[in-house]
């Protein structure tokens, strides 16, 4: 099904400074770029407004409280920004304290966010270590917070076996963190780690015949992913096969939303290169929008001219409102019909 929708607003970025994390609250959007820019536009007043110009870290998310009033804005590894979702002053910022030397691990950080709480992830360090001093003994592994309470939860592994310079986080869904690692044979490992059992719920191979896999998300006791770029499927962890192929786009996936619409119903919204979204549901439909039919200022929008930097891109759904990043900016469309 086609839907119908109108663009609500443009955001032009500054070249060479991508966005890196979008929010959307029930009356505003935000975005957050590489150079940590932070930018709110009011869906309400139709105002944008740049709140931080440029920051020391990149902005990696933006997530709201569960009553929906506040935005945390993860800066970096190093800490978040609280703002109000209805206004634009800064009520609260929080650092983080990763144990460590931070240059080091700050390109060995992942931070993500979910259900309140904030958590950065510092793979292993290189093999090579001084003899005399070793930077990494001790550091932190995982930093998990919880942003309401801000009490902190510190897992340390003197193991490189745990979180290796290899592996690939690629979710976190507010109490359990989800990596990748490639072995030599072409075979993929799926670890999920419980912060709060500091137990492994998780730790299968895949085979590498599934091929090339990406946008691995997690879903209660199973993981949404992309197969060789265009496929969504369903994978069981516990029976360690797909179980469902959910769509499948023309070209190259770009971005991969879970849109948790109420418990245990969700909704994946995907976009492609070729500015193609669409919404999958379990129950078998799919809904969709086509960027280069969409009414803009007097034309259509041109979406083969949206991604041809290789920027990450993103994109994220709440009720009828969606938001995405291009090469250019971010769009915000609203679904009427």
């Amino acid at each position: 099904m086609s839907l119908n929708v109108d663009v609500v607003t443009f955001s032009k970025i500054r070249f060479g400074d991508p966005i890196t994390a979008i929010g959307i609250g029930g009356n505003s959007v935000m975005h957050g770029s590489i150079m940590g820019r932070l930018v709110y536009y009011s869906l309400e007043k139709q105002e944008e407004k740049e709140l931080i110009e440029m920051a020391n870290e990149m902005v990696r998310e933006i997530t709201l409280s569960a009553d929906q009033q506040t935005y945390f804005i993860a800066n970096g590894d190093l800490g978040w920004h609280t703002f109000p979702e209805n206004g634009l002053t800064l009520l609260r910022t929080f650092a983080v304290d990763v144990k460590g030397v931070h240059p080091d691990v700050c390109e060995r950080s992942y931070t993500f966010q979910a259900q309140g709480y904030n958590c950065v992830v510092v793979l292993a360090g290189e093999e090579e270590l001084p003899t005399s001093y070793n930077p990494y003994q001790g550091e932190d592994k995982i930093v998990f917070t919880n942003m309401e309470t801000l009490v902190v939860s510190r897992v340390k592994h003197e193991d490189k076996t745990f979180l290796p310079s290899c592996a690939i986080p690629f979710d976190f869904d507010g109490q359990r963190i989800m990596w990748m690692e490639i072995y030599n044979t072409g075979n993929k490992a799926i670890n999920i780690y419980n912060i709060s059992s500091c137990m492994y719920d998780c730790d299968c191979t895949i085979d590498k015949a599934l091929g090339y896999l990406s946008h691995i998300r997690l879903y209660d006791n199973h993981l949404i992913m992309v197969q060789n770029h265009r496929k969504i499927l369903e994978y069981d962890m516990a029976e360690r096969k797909v179980v469902k192929e959910i769509g499948e786009h023309r070209t190259t996936i770009n971005a991969l939303y879970l849109n948790h619409v109420k418990e245990k119903e969700i909704e994946i919204v995907t976009l492609d290169e070729e500015g193609v979204i669409k919404i999958h549901k379990f129950d078998g439909s799919c809904s969709h929008i086509e960027l280069n039919k969409v009414k803009y200022k007097g034309g259509l929008l041109k979406s083969r001219e949206m991604f041809g930097m290789a920027y990450p891109y993103y994109i994220k759904k709440l009720g009828s409102t969606i938001a995405f990043s291009t090469d250019e900016g971010l769009f915000v469309l609203k679904v009427i019909s």
